[in-house]
């Protein structure tokens, strides 16, 4: 037998840290002269904004900033990155819609951050953030994929006709159709795959530096892909060079491909840091968890099984319609999804045919 077999003990080398409370998680991290933030959500699906009063936040005890779309705009900063490598009907590249990291002049989810603030305490800094006062004008929203691919669904950009970000087809089409023509027996299934979410024990965190004396950026914060993240946030978003920002993570409590995204208060913490010179941190409460955080699923797949008389398998093929949300996450553009029905909501479509070899 191999050294290492299937139910043999594997010694596990990190446990005995952890066990004995030597973990250094995001909240054990406490920079010196840091500052706290809250982020403003929004608590529509889909509205324009007309307007944002930042006065009263403003002269709340301790606050040093709020900062909103106006000054994002004005500092230049860019849409999160996001990987989509499929392709419209048509053949061109899959709609790719803007995604900044605060919302400019329109929300396109509950949740998405409308502005932030920064205090010296994070009491302070939720407590001013209630202050802010939003002005929404409420837009259509659709949160269902089969709604949302309707003749007359509300359009969410007018690049992208019904709703539809890219298809996707792989297979022989013919020689399936033709299986299918001669089969004994077909069954069929359509699959209702529910939204769900993430709920890990340690709430998402960021903390984000910055050196004015060399221009560099640090980030803190819980996450996977790490090289991608630094690529991708330096070039699309902060649009500086990559060797200016460095990335840094403890333990995490929990990711299940959670942090697999560069989230907006990736983006949010380092901005401000750099706005207020100072090292800003925001810890996630547990409600604006389901409402920020990435989710997957929710998707309609339609499954078809061909069969001789013996009961062989011949071909099957599926056909999939599923939520792509408002915008396309960086690792895969069809796992934005939602827990809550909060979306206004682009689709993609899948369809796979597979003929089997004869047996």
């Amino acid at each position: 037998m191999s050294e290492f077999a299937i139910g043999q003990s594997v010694l596990r080398r990190e446990d005995p840290r952890l066990l004995r409370g030597y973990g250094r998680f995001f909240d054990d991290l406490k920079l010196a002269d840091q500052l706290h933030a809250a982020v403003v959500r929004s608590p529509h699906a889909h509205a324009d904004i007309t307007g944002i009063d930042t006065r009263a936040a403003l002269q709340m005890p301790g606050v040093h900033a709020v900062l909103t779309g106006e000054d994002y705009r004005t500092d230049g900063l860019g849409s999160l990155p996001s990987m989509a490598p499929y392709k419209t009907r048509g053949g061109g590249p899959m709609f790719l819609p803007p995604r900044p990291a605060i919302a400019l002049n329109r929300v396109m989810h509950v949740g998405y951050p409308v502005a932030v603030v920064v205090a010296d305490t994070l009491d302070q800094a939720r407590d001013a953030a209630e202050r802010v006062v939003v002005d929404y004008a409420p837009r259509p929203a659709v949160v269902s994929a089969r709604d949302a691919f309707a003749p007359d669904a509300p359009q969410l950009y007018g690049e992208c006709p019904n709703n539809e970000a890219y298809f996707f087809e792989a297979g022989d089409k013919a020689r399936v159709d033709a299986a299918f023509a001669a089969a004994a027996h077909a069954v069929e299934q359509r699959l209702v795959i529910n939204r769900v979410t993430a709920n890990p024990i340690e709430p998402r965190g960021v903390t984000g530096v910055y050196d004015a004396g060399t221009g560099r950026y640090t980030l803190h914060c819980g996450f996977q892909r790490p090289w991608l993240f630094r690529n991708d946030i330096a070039r699309a978003t902060l649009k500086i060079p990559e060797a200016k920002l460095r990335l840094i993570t403890g333990d995490i409590g929990g990711s299940y491909g959670l942090r697999g995204s560069v989230y907006p208060e990736i983006i949010l913490m380092l901005w401000a840091a750099r706005r207020i010179g100072r090292p800003v941190k925001w810890s996630q409460t547990r409600n604006e968890a389901h409402i920020s955080d990435d989710d997957a699923r929710d998707n309609i797949v339609d499954a078809a099984l061909a069969l001789d008389g013996d009961g062989k398998f011949l071909a099957v093929k599926s056909a999939a319609l599923a939520i792509s949300a408002p915008a396309c996450r960086f690792g895969a553009p069809c796992r934005r999804w939602s827990t809550s029905a909060r979306w206004s909501a682009l689709t993609q479509r899948r369809r796979c045919m597979w003929k089997f070899p004869a047996c």
